[in-house]
């Protein structure tokens, strides 16, 4: 649906390559009485418009909520921030986007592709709850080439030991991997457990 201030816009670029008023409204299907109707918000809302884009133009970075502080500060008032963000709006007042930051080449890792079984292994903790509410924490070992599922620990509590008892024992089980993968949480980022799998899997 076209409104009537797009309406507006059209008329005007008509009127600019010489097409009557009258043609033009007639074209655009707008009504010349509200081709020349100036709403009253519109002229209650001038000075905080010209507020808010002065404000915008100094602080560049800042969003609307950050500049409807700084104008309830300014005012001494409380200015009510939908008022703001609809005149934000209208304005076309937006933030820059962030460019993302370029990576120096060689900087990610090399994300280690299994080729058979018993080449990489990753683990990760899974939470859930017992049917009288009490936490609970999963531990899964996984054969990234196989996909099978090497062991599912379940404690109230997991800790380093008992994470490196059962690398331990997987590795009797299925002989010791090239590789194991595992996510940041600090169960697997503890030095204790860092230097075991280095030292395991070296």
């Amino acid at each position: 649906m076209v409104r009537p201030e797009q309406k507006r816009r059209a008329v005007r670029m008509m009127q600019e390559r010489n097409v009557s008023q009258r043609r033009a409204c007639k074209e655009i299907g707008l009504n010349r009485s509200t081709l020349c109707y100036k709403p009253k918000q519109a002229l209650k809302d001038k000075p905080l418009a010209e507020s808010i884009k002065a404000l915008s133009e100094k602080y560049p970075r800042f969003g609307y909520r950050r500049i409807t502080v700084m104008l309830s500060r300014q005012m001494k008032e409380k200015v009510n921030s939908k008022r703001v963000y609809r005149l934000w709006k209208i304005l076309n007042l937006q933030l820059p986007k962030k460019r993302p930051r370029r990576r120096r080449p060689g900087s990610d890792p090399i994300k280690l592709q299994s080729e058979h079984a018993n080449q990489v292994w990753s683990y990760d903790f899974v939470s859930d709850r017992a049917a009288n509410g009490q936490k609970l924490k999963i531990l899964v070992v996984v054969d990234e080439y196989t996909r099978e599922c090497l062991a599912l620990e379940v404690a109230a509590s997991i800790r380093s030991p008992h994470l490196i008892e059962t690398l331990s024992r997987l590795m009797t089980l299925y002989g010791k991997p090239q590789f194991i993968r595992s996510d940041n949480g600090p169960e697997f980022t503890a030095n204790v457990v860092k230097e075991w799998v280095n030292v395991s899997t070296g």
